[in-house]
């Protein structure tokens, strides 16, 4: 990682995201890293699909210049594997796959800050899922907790966590969003 990509990702926003948060096993740890590209498609498919779709605009644009009859029919493909992939992550929601909570966060795309009605060791590993609104950006991360501590009004624990298995496509989803948050905080200074 570069020198500016680390300042990117030690930049920090208070923020609200959905989340869900599950303990992992010790045996559960190398199974996930093995294969743990194919293991976040089953919760980010959709964010997969965007950035994928961002990062082939270019060739589109010449698509469409070139022959904008084909181009027409790719978008239309595009737009239905979305739908069938809006539909996979839908109906895995409904079926209880996701036990997300709207939750404040201090969070960057090397680690968060977040309450939590549950202690967990330091060292203990978390997997998470995060929904960054308003894209509604799918964000899955295996995380190791670096302390929780009690937190004395109004209970629970602030449980602080580096991201320790991050996807790139996840990591730079992770600093857009904190991005956007600080120019969209920025803005609102400037104009109040």
């Amino acid at each position: 990682m570069s020198s500016s990509d680390n300042r990117r990702s030690a930049f920090r926003v208070n923020d609200q995201v959905s989340l869900a948060v599950r303990p992992l096993e010790l045996n559960e740890l190398p199974i996930i890293e093995a294969g743990f590209d194919a293991y976040r498609l089953h919760y980010c498919i959709t964010s997969h699909l965007d950035h994928q779709r961002k990062q082939q605009l270019p060739l589109m644009r010449r698509v469409e210049s070139n022959d904008p009859d084909i181009a027409k029919y790719l978008m239309h493909l595009e737009n239905q594997i979305q739908r069938l992939a809006d539909q996979v992550t839908r109906e895995d929601s409904d079926n209880g796959g996701d036990n997300a909570i709207l939750v404040e966060v201090d969070l960057s795309a090397s680690g968060m800050r977040f309450r939590s009605s549950r202690n967990f060791q330091p060292e203990q590993h978390l997997e998470l899922v995060l929904r960054l609104m308003p894209a509604v950006t799918t964000v899955l991360t295996v995380a190791r907790v670096v302390r929780s501590r009690p937190i004395e009004v109004g209970g629970g624990y602030m449980v602080s966590v580096e991201f320790e298995i991050l996807h790139e496509e996840d990591r730079e989803a992770l600093i857009q969003h904190v991005i956007g948050v600080q120019n969209t905080e920025l803005q609102k200074r400037w104009a109040g």
